[in-house]
């Protein structure tokens, strides 16, 4: 009788001792082979070999002695690749996106820390040390970063096991495990990896039973000198409600934020985007600079304005040039441009060069304010629909002359400064989006 009919023989016997369900979940997926006169269980964790000595290592010699007089003794051997092993490979394998990876993550201020802590992670995930957290709201990368990480090991080191999950899937499958008496098996699954990867952790809030689920598996990977990445809404309230102990073991963590990415990596977000959506038309710069000005939330917002943009271009048969742009987020910027008042412009550019909203509309002719006045009265014409002298009403009563001055000197200054254009261009960004 060969190794695998044996072992089913086995388990049947064992069925009829011990539960059913927690018998066939932990032990069928075992690899099992015959080696001269042992009979070899194969087994992905140590918490499994020690369940499997505590309650049914003296059963299973008995059967297996009983079943063929040749074998003289059942061996326990830790390994990491075993059926359940392959069957959780696999499972991953439909998780990842692979076209995430780190080569196509764009980085810049806003996020290079998070990348270097991942891919330090996914090249020496058994030297790293400690655990990490990245907090980031919605589409800034984080999932994108923890994808990269499965994506670098599986190439790289298939030796390492891994498991990429999101925090609800956990849930939903500890919650199947306990109603059909599995709990052994969930457990054994999250704690036989080398590598843990969880999204979105703050699922877990005021869910007591994941959260003491979550915490043994952390303790026991840590114990282990394993890593984990989790990935989190970037409110540090959805953490209101977790577990003291959790919190004290994120406070182990190495923690790192993803904030909104800057115009310039915008930039280059946009022409990758344009790059992978394989469009064939030379997208120029003056395009993308409108984009980034205008798309500053998040990289799937962006993601979505590229999309509609080569959708609409060839539906209309038409270029992607700058009027068509303006014209397909016509009603988008619209929206945006409402809640542009005068006022608001002013307090930014105050703001922006350090000095009071007051000294900016005063009567002072100092040098220290004709540039910012000339600069609020240029954006009050161009990102509002107010009239020159609707505008020089709010500069204390200036006359539209002097509105119109202040528009050309800066139009001129623009088209040879570049420290005044870069200036305008963030100050249009933070009065767009702030």
């Amino acid at each position: 009788m060969n190794s695998t009919a044996l072992w089913k023989e086995c388990i049947a016997s064992l069925i009829k001792k011990w539960d059913e369900a927690t018998v066939r979940d932990l032990l069928e997926p075992l690899y099992t082979e015959i080696r001269k006169s042992d009979f070899c269980i194969y087994i992905p964790s140590q918490q499994i070999i020690e369940t499997i000595k505590s309650r049914y290592l003296e059963d299973i010699k008995g059967f297996i002695r009983s079943k063929d007089k040749d074998i003289v003794s059942v061996c326990l051997f830790l390994v990491k690749h075993d059926r359940r092993q392959e069957e959780i490979i696999q499972q991953q394998l439909s998780l990842i996106d692979t076209a995430l990876t780190f080569d196509t993550f764009i980085t810049g201020t806003s996020n290079e820390f998070a990348y270097g802590l991942c891919k330090t992670v996914a090249e020496n995930p058994k030297t790293h040390n400690g655990h990490v957290m990245i907090y980031s709201t919605y589409g800034l990368g984080k999932t994108h970063l923890l994808n990269a990480t499965a994506m670098h090991i599986k190439k790289t080191l298939p030796q390492t096991t891994y498991l990429f999950v999101h925090a609800e899937k956990f849930v939903v499958e500890m919650v199947n495990a306990i109603t059909n008496n599995r709990l052994e098996a969930f457990r054994a699954q999250y704690r036989s990896v080398d590598v843990l990867l969880i999204d979105d952790c703050h699922f877990f809030n005021e869910k007591e039973r994941s959260q003491e689920e979550l915490m043994n598996i952390l303790l026991h990977l840590n114990s282990l000198k394993r890593t984990v990445i989790m990935t989190f809404g970037n409110d540090d309230e959805q953490l209101c409600n977790v577990d003291e102990r959790l919190k004290t073991f994120f406070q182990w963590c190495i923690t790192a934020r993803i904030e909104a990415p800057s115009l310039e990596t915008r930039k280059l977000l946009i022409q990758q985007k344009f790059n992978q959506a394989h469009c064939e038309q030379t997208i120029n710069q003056q395009v993308i600079e409108y984009i980034a000005m205008n798309f500053v939330s998040n990289v799937r917002e962006i993601d979505g304005a590229v999309k509609k943009l080569i959708a609409y271009s060839k539906f209309l048969k038409s270029t992607i040039t700058i009027d068509f742009v303006k014209h397909t987020f016509r009603d988008f910027i619209s929206l945006k441009q409402r809640n542009i008042t005068i006022d608001k412009i002013q307090k930014i550019v105050a703001d922006f060069y350090k000095i009071s909203q007051q000294s900016l509309v005063s009567k002072s002719r100092s040098k220290s304010l004709i540039v910012p006045r000339q600069v609020a009265m240029y954006l009050a014409r161009k990102m509002t629909k107010q009239s020159l002298p609707e505008i020089g009403k709010n500069f204390n009563d200036r006359d539209h002359a002097t509105v119109l001055y202040a528009c050309k000197i800066i139009e001129q200054i623009l088209s040879k400064d570049k420290k005044i254009k870069s200036e305008i261009t963030n100050l249009e960004h933070t009065i767009l989006n702030g």
